[in-house]
């Protein structure tokens, strides 16, 4: 079995200045899929690496650099070649279980439909649980921003709020988008961003609640496909 690596980048968070450096890449949250080049069929990884400062020497702007650069700089955090042997050793093996309930219906092809329709059913609530993530990690639109909307994003928010209460203060927070911009945000504009960011997370797992509950009650293999495409798009409407 020939195995294609792509990596893609999902969200890159930097900040606008460390030691003297300007938009500094900090956390990368990312997606690699390990394709099956003989099938097509592939197996997602996806994670969030935390960033070492770069030596000056070898520092990028988070504005210039490319994926390939990302991907070198992700695989080496997570612990280098035998991070990236594992990762490829785990899909490999699922690759290899695709392959082999691929040419047939699992509920009607298999001697043994019980343990064929509940690998299925395994393999559908994973790539849901992959949407919701990936929904979630797409950011929230606040007064014509998008904001970052994962949990270490949501908790700064939450701490700022709490923050500003304490001190009481009337003065406006500098506040960077997801696209790297600053935008000043009163207390009740965090107040509100906050209740958006929360929001948004809760409505994506429900979401994806619903379409796991409704995987167990699947019969057929066409139907799987169908429900997969449907949650597929209930995710992308999200915004």
């Amino acid at each position: 079995m020939t195995i294609k690596r792509i990596f893609t980048p999902l969200e890159v968070r930097a900040a606008p200045e460390v030691d003297g450096l300007k938009n500094v890449i900090q956390i990368v949250t990312w997606e690699m899929r390990f394709e099956c080049v003989e099938t097509g069929q592939d197996s997602l990884a996806q994670g969030e690496t935390i960033l070492s400062l770069p030596n000056p020497e070898h520092y990028i702007p988070a504005d210039s650099v490319d994926w390939s650069v990302l991907e070198a700089w992700v695989i080496s955090a997570e612990g280098g070649d035998a991070f990236l042997q594992d990762l490829e050793a785990f899909h490999r093996e699922e690759l290899e279980r695709q392959k082999q309930y691929a040419a047939a219906d699992i509920f009607d092809g298999f001697k043994n439909a019980d343990q064929s329709s509940a690998w299925v059913k395994e393999q559908l609530c994973a790539q849901i649980d992959l949407e919701r993530n990936k929904a979630i990690a797409r950011g929230v639109l606040f007064k014509g921003q998008r904001y970052q909307s994962d949990r270490v994003s949501i908790q700064r928010v939450l701490n700022a709020v709490q923050l500003m209460s304490e001190e009481n203060t009337s003065k406006p927070k500098d506040w960077i988008t997801a696209d790297n911009t600053i935008q000043s945000l009163s207390l009740s504009d965090l107040k509100s961003l906050a209740h958006a960011l929360v929001t948004h997370e809760e409505q994506c797992v429900m979401l994806a609640r619903d379409y796991k509950n409704r995987v167990q009650s699947i019969k057929s293999l066409s139907r799987s496909n169908s429900l997969l495409s449907e949650a597929v798009s209930a995710f992308h409407s999200i915004d």
